[in-house]
């Protein structure tokens, strides 16, 4: 019996394997005058635009969400812990990161791509709002150094990847979690291909050289964007949709997370407001082999 997650999958994967076959949307970074290049440090611009729908992506944002964890086989936990998550929740997600280019190395022209080193740290934080002590649930941190790629509607990027996840301490003291460490050290590269230039498909992975016991080596993720106001700044607002799809060796089951609502852009900022679902392994990385699924409304913001 073929599930869910196995025909979105599919669906997906069908759409990814016509991307080589369109031709490259023009950009334009390829008509920039090759004399004004030169090596330039801490641009704005990014050759690879950070991910929309994955959830631990860096980024500015919050979410209220309703939750619910199936945490069946999980040890040693206080039954009061599993039955206040495996019952839906309502819960607030905080996303604080920042990404900087740090020095490009030549801009885009129709002969060559752009190419830059970048810097970027985050943290994914999940909030209990149905407990009167609003218990801090878990927090994954990410710090990455990104060398980014795009020329002639391709994009790339390769990462020196580090993440690790902790639970709150309210939540371990008062409900005895067990308090297992979840980190890794690994690579990350993520390709993608322009169909139209605000249309974007993607696939990539991770190998991780350096990980816990029961966190994933290897992980495949694919996705696709729609996002009209990354390219015009007039200040419209233009629907907005994006899906991202990720599979590890430690679960094999495929995690899926979608949204879809409008994006716009105020002055120099751009904001995404955005219904979001999930479904398959938890986005938390303490939870990381557990299945969850959440649905919920947030606002993201690009600087």
């Amino acid at each position: 019996m073929v599930t869910t997650s196995q025909r979105c999958s599919l669906a997906t994967l069908s759409v990814l394997a016509i991307w080589l076959a369109l031709p490259a949307p023009c950009t334009a970074q390829q008509k920039e005058d090759e004399s004004e290049d030169g090596v330039r440090w801490f641009g704005r611009s990014e050759p690879f635009a950070p991910l929309i729908a994955d959830p631990l992506e860096t980024q500015i944002r919050g979410s209220i969400v309703s939750a619910e964890l199936d945490l069946e086989g999980l040890e040693d936990a206080d039954p009061s812990a599993v039955a206040l998550l495996e019952d839906r929740n309502a819960q607030a997600e905080v996303a604080i990161g920042y990404r900087q280019n740090v020095v490009q190395f030549q801009r885009e022209t129709a002969s060559r791509p752009a190419i830059a080193i970048g810097f970027e740290v985050g943290v994914f934080s999940r909030f209990l709002l149905e407990t009167p002590e609003k218990d801090f649930l878990s927090a994954d941190f990410r710090v990455g150094l990104p060398v980014e790629i795009t020329w002639s509607g391709w994009e790339g990027r390769f990462e020196i990847l580090h993440m690790s996840s902790h639970f709150g301490d309210d939540l371990f003291d008062r409900l005895g979690i067990p308090n297992a460490q979840v980190t890794f050290d690994g690579f990350q590269l993520v390709a993608a291909r322009r169909l139209v230039r605000e249309v974007r498909l993607y696939v990539g992975g991770n190998f991780n050289f350096h990980s816990n016991p029961g966190v994933e080596e290897l992980a495949a993720q694919w996705g696709l964007e729609w996002d009209r106001s990354e390219v015009d700044r007039s200040g419209h607002v233009f629907p907005l949709f994006a899906a991202d799809f990720r599979i590890t060796d430690e679960t094999e089951r495929v995690a899926g997370t979608a949204l879809a609502g409008a994006s716009f852009r105020i002055s120099d900022l751009r904001l995404q407001l955005a219904l979001r679902g999930h479904f398959g392994p938890s986005t938390i990385g303490k939870f990381r082999n557990f299945d969850e699924n959440f649905i919920g409304l947030g606002l993201r913001i690009i600087p």
